[in-house]
């Protein structure tokens, strides 16, 4: 860049002046510091030092732009985070309680809501955890346990179901499967965006495994993504496709198929990655179901409560789990750092479950089923 557009600096840019009316015959020669001439050409040449260094940074900035639209290649979006809530009433119901999808809970400005229906049945009081997300993408979605509690003034419904009572996202005796949402992701930066243009072009043979993967992986809402060759028999690829819940919804499986294979009547925007000649199927990946038991121990003098604790490592630990993406194993020993790093008063941690590592195929992500934490107090 340097051999291209040098900004020069203010005493430079003076200099420059200065000679050059000298240079002129100038009948002034009055240069000496205060000089009206002088204070002239410093205050010029200051705004054109700004101006070349603002004209530099927008060359910078533009010559990747460039190159990106030149290839068409948009920044991804974010990925809205997901988890599950909880339905739950005092009393048991004396019929089922429909709880349909879109059933949303207002908190701090987002809104979480179902994407599948529910129902409390008859004769329960809760309806167990249903899948539900953010409406909006990005890391503020991602939120801990018990951070909605309706009845505790956290969250309100905005179309609360008629028999429904509250909803929480914890781990309390009711309800007893509700869990952090995680998976959010903010806008790609510009970071990321170069490291993906990186691999997109070192794959414009489009129908290399890396060919396939980056098609996958520049389709708005897809988290990870893997391959497996001569599967289900020679000639066929098994592209699986994960959005950061595990699940593969109807929406995006087209879009992604589209992107992979062409479409005829969209050959433009659709060309397709892969080689005549081989299929790709494309699958939703399998979900490794991960319980969790673990005891923390935490220092005699630590003025933190146990359940706060227990709350914060539940949810730094699921938050580890369930943003794995295809192929990625769960390791004990990440589990135990991510818990270790939540506070200063940890001393320890013991894991009951898993037993041993979690060995996750490159066709199957890990998420946690059941959480079950303790804590007990030590002296250092």
């Amino acid at each position: 860049m340097a051999l291209i557009y040098k900004v020069k600096s203010i005493e430079a840019l003076y200099e420059q002046m200065k000679k050059f009316m000298i240079g002129k015959g100038s009948s002034i020669t009055n240069f000496n510091v205060g000089s009206r001439i002088r204070t002239l050409l410093e205050s010029v040449s200051t705004v054109l030092h700004k101006s070349q260094f603002d004209f530099s940074k927008a060359i910078k900035t533009a010559i990747p732009l460039a190159v990106f639209n030149g290839f068409e290649f948009e920044r991804k979006g974010g990925i809205a985070a997901t988890g599950k809530i909880n339905f739950y009433r005092s009393g048991a119901a004396a019929a089922d309680i429909d709880i349909p999808a879109g059933t949303a809970i207002l908190l701090d400005g987002l809104t979480f809501e179902t994407l599948v229906d529910g129902k409390i049945l008859a004769g329960n009081t809760d309806s167990g955890g249903i899948n539900s997300a953010c409406s909006i993408e990005g890391t503020d979605g991602n939120i801990s346990v018990n951070a909605i509690d309706t009845a505790s003034g956290l969250g309100s419904f905005i179309n609360q179901p008629l028999g429904v009572e509250n909803a929480k996202n914890g781990v309390a005796a009711i309800p007893p499967d509700g869990t952090a949402f995680s998976g959010g992701e903010d806008e790609e930066t510009d970071s990321e965006r170069l490291a993906r243009f990186r691999d997109y072009v070192s794959s414009l043979a489009r129908s290399t495994p890396l060919g396939l993967l980056t098609g996958a992986r520049s389709v708005d809402g897809v988290s990870s993504a893997s391959i497996i060759e001569s599967s289900p028999s020679a000639g066929w690829v098994t592209l699986y496709v994960d959005d950061g819940s595990g699940t593969l919804p109807a929406a995006l499986k087209t879009e992604v198929e589209k992107v992979i294979n062409g479409d005829p009547a969209d050959s433009e925007n659709y060309p397709g990655y892969r080689a005549a000649g081989i299929q790709v199927l494309i699958l939703a990946p399998n979900v490794i179901n991960v319980d969790v038991d673990m005891t923390i121990k935490i220092l005699s003098g630590s003025l933190v409560t146990d359940s706060d604790l227990e709350d914060e490592v539940e949810t730094e630990v699921t938050r580890y789990i369930n943003s794995l993406g295809l192929g990625y194993d769960v390791t004990r020993a990440e589990m135990i750092k991510v818990a270790k790093n939540v506070h200063a008063d940890i001393f320890d941690i013991v894991i009951t479950l898993p037993a041993s590592n979690v060995v996750v195929g490159s066709n199957e992500v890990p998420r946690v089923n059941t959480f079950t934490i303790g804590s007990v107090r030590i002296s250092p």
